[in-house]
């Protein structure tokens, strides 16, 4: 291949690419227009507002959940104690004691429900402290209950 005929290839080739790159129509009427008007990014924006929106609301009601407690059981289980406990005393009211030191028994048991309760306000959940809660309860029952018993049933 000589000199010319390398020129007159490389010119037609090139004449070939340019031929080829130029597009089938004037692009720059669109572009001028895509330049002009900005892009629409509303839905964007409405969509990020939403979810900012919808964030928040989900963070604000976890927040605002409330602690889950067992204080309104220990509460029950003290109401119904207490009835449970007035309602034997009642019964017992006009039958002699069999055990004199029946009331301070009573009263360290009464001690030892208060330090439980106390106990239960800084471990709600604590499944064995609500066990010995009742467990005491159970006992001051047994206690009422043996020491106005009639000798003749006891054993």
């Amino acid at each position: 291949m000589n000199k010319q005929n390398f020129e007159q290839t490389l010119q037609q080739s090139i004449e070939d690419y340019r031929q080829l790159r130029q597009p089938s129509r004037d692009l720059w009427p669109a572009i001028e227009r895509g330049l002009e008007t900005p892009p629409s990014r509303t839905n964007g924006a409405k969509w990020s507002i939403a979810a900012c929106i919808c964030l928040s609301a989900c963070l604000a009601l976890w927040l605002a959940r409330p602690e889950p407690t067992t204080l309104p059981l220990v509460q029950h289980l003290e109401h119904n104690h207490q009835q449970q406990v007035q309602m034997l005393l009642a019964n017992y009211a006009d039958q002699p004691v069999v055990v004199n030191s029946w009331q301070s028994q009573l009263e360290e048991m009464e001690q030892a429900c208060r330090l439980i309760s106390q106990a239960l306000l800084n471990d709600p959940d604590n499944v064995m402290l609500i066990k010995m809660l009742n467990d005491v309860h159970q006992q001051q029952l047994q206690l009422i209950e043996k020491s106005h018993a009639p000798q003749w049933q006891q054993i």
